[in-house]
């Protein structure tokens, strides 16, 4: 196995493809040949790195040559530096070195970059726009219920209504309900002096 390396993986592939709004593949590529890349891409997604013994060999020659990760030991802290989300891209881009190297010599992983970039940003669209939908929907649902409660508090009630709902013992819309007792309340002290009798004074 050709070992992986930093100049490697930082390497740009020259290869043009229909991602490269400059060239001419660009143009004539047709809606199959976009069709196979993404299925591409969707197989390097897919593709069980971690149960692929030379890659993980090759990674872990990768890590250790990396003055960046010198501190790791790799027989402890191997699974933790691959959680480490901070370590994603260096990752990643052994993992796109080692697919077009070993498993799928036409992987373009600059390609397969721009594809991810362009479709997160859609789904960050679609996503934004759905929410706007929704907000609006919610708000004409809103809007539609308050018309309809007030234009139901605005129709007046015939005599006849009114009759029904009393023998029926139903609340009528509008009139304050009163309770019919007194008040229960213990009475106050008095705390103004009485007035003086016109003889006292």
């Amino acid at each position: 196995m050709q070992e992986p390396t930093e100049n490697n993986l930082n390497s740009s592939n020259k290869k043009k493809t229909f991602f490269d709004n400059n060239s001419n593949e660009s143009i004539k590529s047709t809606n199959v040949e976009i069709l196979e890349q993404e299925n591409l891409f969707n197989l390097f997604e897919k593709y069980d790195f971690y149960g692929d013994l030379k890659f993980k060999s090759g990674l872990a020659s990768l890590i250790a040559k990396n003055e960046k990760y010198k501190h790791i030991n790799l027989s402890e802290d191997f699974n933790s530096f691959l959680l480490d989300k901070s370590n994603t891209d260096f990752i990643l881009k052994a993992k796109g070195f080692y697919f077009s190297k070993f498993v799928q010599k036409n992987f373009n992983f600059e390609e397969y970059e721009k594809f991810k970039n362009l479709s997160e940003n859609k789904h960050k669209e679609v996503t934004s726009l759905r929410h706007k939908e929704n907000e609006n929907s919610l708000l004409n649902k809103k809007s539609a219920i308050e018309k309809e409660n007030k234009g139901e508090e605005n129709v007046p009630l015939s005599f006849q209504q009114i009759a029904d709902m009393l023998a029926k013992g139903e609340t009528i819309p509008g009139i304050k309900q009163i309770p019919n007792v007194v008040n229960e309340a213990e009475p106050s002290n008095s705390v103004l002096k009485q007035h003086k009798k016109p003889w006292e004074k």
